[in-house]
């Protein structure tokens, strides 16, 4: 059901139009206050005007090439998800989005960024998946916390600095098979994560751009990282609760090694197959 919302944001204040031109309004804002699916460009042309959302909004339209009829769209109450829309390229046309629950962007065959995506500094699930064209997480910046975060199977993702701002992940914070991720540069912000996930990236050679994670409150995973043979980036770490390193085929033992002496763990987790390309008295009575 749509209300007539006056001419107010959700938080009482006026919506600031300044820096865009969005479609006029003539009957005012509107409030809806339902679950709302959109499945066709005429579906998202109803939503125009609408600047809260009481429920969830899923978009899946084929058809739909943008998502400017969603311009005053401030708040959503529940979730957002976004999947299968496949003319999508961006975000535009959420640019005011402010307040989300949980976010879910999957399968959009064309979509190449999040540009446009509102100011949104928190949510509880993120998941980013199945889109082919991702290059680019720009658009996410203003996002500063999240509970369970994931980012897997976008095989062109090339980059993380949309998610520059990032400071704390709750639960779990998971980056698996992307195939063209070669850096994690874009974490730079990222200070304290229960358990970090970091694995199946062929590419990523070492771990610079984490250098501000100081607190793994759970478990460090690293694993099937075929490339990884530095772990530049974890210097900082103070406390990491468990780890467990996995099938990093060139990462050399004594990087482990060298790694858990500098932070002070007792336990040791290489697991096989291990790079015994290093010297000392560990490599004598442990490598073939």
């Amino acid at each position: 059901m749509v209300a007539d919302a006056g001419v107010a944001s959700v938080d009482g204040s006026v919506v600031d139009d300044s820096d865009a031109a969005p479609p006029p309004c003539p009957n005012g804002l509107q409030f809806v206050d339902e679950d709302t699916e959109v499945n066709t460009p005429d579906d998202l042309d109803a939503l125009t005007c609408v600047v809260r959302i009481a429920g969830d909004l899923t978009i899946t339209c084929p058809a739909c090439t943008n998502l400017q009829p969603l311009e005053y769209l401030a708040e959503i109450s529940g979730d957002l998800r976004i999947a299968d829309s496949h003319a999508l390229v961006d975000a535009t046309g959420l640019g005011r989005l402010a307040t989300v629950n949980d976010v879910e962007i999957q399968n959009n065959d064309s979509l190449e960024s999040l540009v446009g995506f509102g100011p949104v500094t928190n949510v509880s699930w993120l998941l980013i998946t199945g889109n082919a064209k991702l290059e680019s997480l720009e658009g996410l910046g203003h996002l500063r916390s999240g509970y369970w975060m994931i980012i897997r199977h976008n095989p062109v993702l090339a980059e993380l600095r949309g998610l520059h701002n990032l400071v704390n992940v709750s639960r779990e914070l998971a980056i698996t098979y992307n195939d063209a991720l070669a850096s994690v540069e874009g974490l730079n912000s990222l200070a304290t994560v229960h358990t970090l996930n970091i694995s199946q990236t062929p590419l990523l050679s070492d771990l610079r751009g984490l250098e501000s994670l100081t607190r793994v409150t759970r478990e460090l995973i690293l694993s099937f990282n075929v490339a990884l043979a530095s772990l530049a980036g974890l210097e900082n770490l103070t406390e990491v609760a468990s780890y467990w390193f996995e099938d990093n085929d060139v990462l050399p033992v004594c990087a482990e090694i060298a790694w858990r002496d500098l932070i002070g763990i007792d336990a040791f987790s290489f697991k096989p197959p291990m790079n015994c390309d290093c010297d000392g008295l560990w490599e004598a009575n442990n490598c073939p």
